[in-house]
């Protein structure tokens, strides 16, 4: 695949407007490490809800990193994979 230049770029941005502010992405991901830590530890199952193409392969990356095996729906399993197979690596 090549990335090709374009004059403009239209993107769907849920939170876009400047009154959306959200703590910096690893303070984030330290929260949901350690909420995952702590369900495992008592003995539950920690379920996360992400958008099946990006956020979900945002916390898939940052379980991986840290250790963890996250189960994935099909739905972000099969975008995930056909991503690879175009060669885009997500971790």
């Amino acid at each position: 695949m090549q990335w090709r230049e374009a004059d403009t770029l239209i993107m769907e941005t849920t939170f876009g407007l400047s009154r959306y502010r959200f703590p910096p992405t690893q303070q984030v991901v330290d929260q949901i490490v350690s909420f995952c830590r702590e369900t495992i530890e008592a003995g539950e199952v920690p379920v996360l809800l992400g958008y099946s193409l990006g956020k979900a392969q945002e916390i898939l990356c940052s379980l991986d990193g840290v250790g963890l095996t996250p189960m994935l729906h099909g739905s972000v399993y099969e975008m995930t994979r056909i991503y690879e197979q175009l060669g885009q690596s997500f971790c």
